[in-house]
């Protein structure tokens, strides 16, 4: 038997590694108390303490030349290896966190795991990345096949669903599709107001996009409705008298100003 504690594997800094190091065995020293063997050569781990090393995800143990090899953990071929990797990417974040998106999706593709919520998820957290990077097509892309798969799957009409909607309706809506993003903002809306999450901090930024879009279609009283909800939710959650709070009502004077309200702007 093996003379350790169990220990969840630690999240994987993309930063400094290239990816074929990010799949590989995630190893730590390991001290035995039982004859033991390397996984890979078939040598006996010598020794008294710290005789070879586990990997924290498939278990496998290695002796010292082996661990140096960094070959690929077989957990990385599983829908597990896929969400570790896509949690690792968005802990992380920067350089590195999209090509280990695309990895996670390519590991879903070949397991046959990705029409599934999961891989719904993933492919928005895609969008996210190639956002961060202003691949804007890109992420239009990606959240387009992950509406796919969440209507597939029977689960756009939940808070994730409406969340990926309002990522959608951004990315059109710097593209200049306002069509486009009143669609998203709106169904976004909807499903939020639907599952009983509308009074929220997401469902308050879902209205001020929806309030923006329409204010910039001309429909000022659809704004101003749009964002006197968003006040509402604000005021409900103690967060009007902040800075993001502060930009809202500005954006409730300009629409009262359009409609001619001028004391209400005031």
């Amino acid at each position: 038997s093996i003379g350790s504690v169990f220990l969840p594997p630690q999240p994987f800094h993309f930063s400094h590694c290239r990816m074929d190091s990010a799949v590989a065995h995630r190893l730590r020293p390991l001290t035995l108390s039982a004859p033991s063997w390397c996984s890979d050569c078939g040598q006996f781990l010598w020794g008294l303490r710290e005789q070879g090393f586990e990997c924290q995800l498939c278990r496998q143990l290695f002796c010292q030349a082996c661990s140096a090899k960094a070959t690929r953990c077989p957990t990385f071929e599983t829908s597990q290896g896929a969400d570790l990797l896509t949690n690792d990417a968005i802990g992380a974040g920067g350089k590195g966190s999209l090509e280990a998106l695309q990895e996670a999706l390519q590991i879903r593709q070949r397991a046959g795991t990705l029409e599934t919520p999961d891989g719904a998820r993933l492919l928005k957290n895609i969008g996210l990345a190639k956002c961060k990077q202003r691949d804007m097509t890109g992420a239009l892309e990606a959240f387009a096949e992950s509406r796919r798969i969440y209507e597939l799957t029977g689960s756009l009409e939940t808070p994730s669903g409406a969340g990926l909607l309002r990522s959608a309706g951004l990315v059109k809506e710097e593209l200049g599709d306002t069509n486009g993003a009143l669609e998203a903002y709106a169904l976004s809306r909807w499903i939020l107001e639907k599952t009983h999450a509308l009074e929220s901090d997401d469902g308050e930024a879902v209205l001020k996009s929806l309030g923006i879009v329409k204010e910039a279609r001309g429909d000022f009283d659809g704004a101003l409705e749009a964002y006197m909800e968003a006040k509402r939710i604000r005021g409900q959650r103690g967060t009007l008298e902040t800075v993001s709070g502060a930009r809202l009502l500005c954006n409730i004077v300009a629409a009262k100003g359009e409609l001619g309200d001028v004391e209400g702007a005031i």
